[in-house]
């Protein structure tokens, strides 16, 4: 029996005090729905309801719509600050494609192999070096997967690295085409390799689809579509969410709303730390379940120039340095709109980095690595941003991954509504977890439910 068939019919969510959708019953007057959360799990779910005649409300707690979709215009062109990429744009039924088509907004198609890398001194490492060393990682990586798979307990892929290039003796070169592969990795996990678990992510990886299109349009256009004449309560921080025998009330720092049903789109890391109180509390089946996720952190450094100074037009650029993690690879922004800007995207010990160090210290690590790169070249910043994700009361982290020690039975809870009490966001999208396309289909998702109610 699955755990979520045995949950059911356990009885649980269908016992007050979380009036369980039964007790109701159908009716022709509208259902009236709160949503926590304006982001992409929200506003979907929110379309989708008020399509079919709901009364919707939305509470944000920040003072704008996206949660962590954030589009930057203030330099006269969008830069995303959160959110970037359709993934699986290769699924010709993924619904931000058809939401970019119809909104025309521009997208371009990313090349994850078109890289330009160089080494710890800032020399250019050959691209025929560069697919030999990816030919035998590969190789090696699959006939050492099977080997540390039979073992009972859990892996970290960072193990599973570490497996296959035992013993192995590296140049320069090789280490930072290795650096390549193991942050790259670690870019698309949102995490260091030390926490993805290995036995889900290699026997049930999660790969995003060869077609991938940034969002060079601004990704809010979206947002913003879905929430067309939909209310939304800004700077409205919810506290707890009560329920008793006849009503379903969510508190906020303001006022009361009463609900027939709500649904949380909050980061996972929000109801980890237990930041929406519950009352009465949540069973433990419901609260163990937000564990199966965890938030990693990604950052930007949104570096824009006076001119274009290096050559060529690569996708990435990836400089080796000792803050490792991804902290020196760059998105070559060039490339898709035609603009002198850099964006650097540090995961895990560098995003850290990036929070605790100010930018001023930001830009000048990174002047340095561009002058070693780019020898004799005359590099001037115009504007730097830098985000720091893990600082944002409300998000608490980027996105999210399938930590050591879980595996995919242990997430169906995720989904599940407790009564009235519906739960959506990319972390319980499972298998589209850490993507925007996973974000609006969990909101739909939860939407439907309560429309067959």
């Amino acid at each position: 029996m699955k755990r979520r068939d045995f949950i059911t019919r356990a009885g649980w969510l269908a016992a007050l005090p979380f009036l369980s959708a039964a007790a109701l019953g159908k009716s022709s007057v509208p259902k009236k729905v709160l949503i926590i959360g304006a982001g992409m799990a929200g506003a979907a779910a929110a379309r989708k309801l008020k399509d079919r005649g709901c009364e919707v409300t939305l509470l944000e707690a920040r003072n704008r719509t996206g949660g962590r979709i954030h589009t930057h215009r203030d330099w006269g062109y969008p830069v995303e600050l959160g959110a970037n990429w359709i993934h699986d744009a290769g699924d010709t039924d993924n619904p931000l494609l058809s939401l970019a088509e119809k909104l025309d907004i521009s997208i371009r198609k990313t090349n994850f192999n078109s890289i330009g890398l160089f080494d710890l001194e800032g020399n250019t490492v050959n691209k025929i070096a560069i697919a030999r060393f990816y030919l035998q990682f590969n190789k090696a990586f699959k006939q050492g997967a099977p080997e540390l798979l039979v073992k009972e307990t859990d892996a970290s892929l960072a193990e599973m690295v570490d497996y296959v290039t035992r013993d192995k003796k590296y140049s320069e070169k090789e280490k930072a085409i290795l650096a390549l592969i193991t942050e790259g990795m670690a870019n698309t996990l949102g995490t260091a390799l030390d926490n993805g678990s290995a036995k889900y992510y290699l026997t049930q990886p999660i790969t995003k689809a060869p077609l991938d299109f940034l969002v060079t349009g601004g990704y809010q256009r979206v947002v913003d579509y879905l929430l067309r004449d939909i209310p939304v309560e800004l700077n409205t921080v919810v506290r707890e969410i009560r329920t008793d025998n006849e009503r379903l009330e969510i508190i906020t720092e303001q006022t009361t709303y009463p609900a027939d049903f709500v649904i949380v789109t909050v980061p996972i890391s929000i109801l980890q730390q237990q930041r929406i109180i519950f009352s009465p509390a949540l069973p433990h089946w419901k609260i163990n379940s937000f564990s199966k996720m965890q938030l990693g952190l990604f950052n930007k450094v949104v570096m824009e120039f006076h001119s274009k100074f290096w050559k060529g037009d690569k996708h990435f650029y990836m400089h080796n340095t000792s803050l490792g993690n991804a902290f020196g690879g760059a998105l070559n922004y060039d490339h898709y709109l035609n603009k002198p800007v850099l964006i650097s995207m540090p995961v895990d010990r560098s995003a850290k980095w990036v929070e605790e160090n100010d930018t001023e210290t930001i830009q000048a690590t990174w002047k340095e690595i561009l002058h070693k790169a780019h020898r004799g070249k005359e590099i001037e910043f115009k504007n730097i941003l830098v985000t720091r994700w893990q600082g944002d009361d409300y998000a608490r982290g980027s996105y999210s991954h399938v930590p050591v020690g879980s595996v995919a039975a242990d997430f169906e809870a995720l989904q599940q509504e407790v009564g009235r009490i519906h739960f959506a966001g990319e972390a319980t999208q499972v298998t589209q977890h850490g993507t925007v396309q996973g974000a609006y289909n969990s909101g739909v998702r939860e939407a439907m439910k309560i429309l067959s109610m």
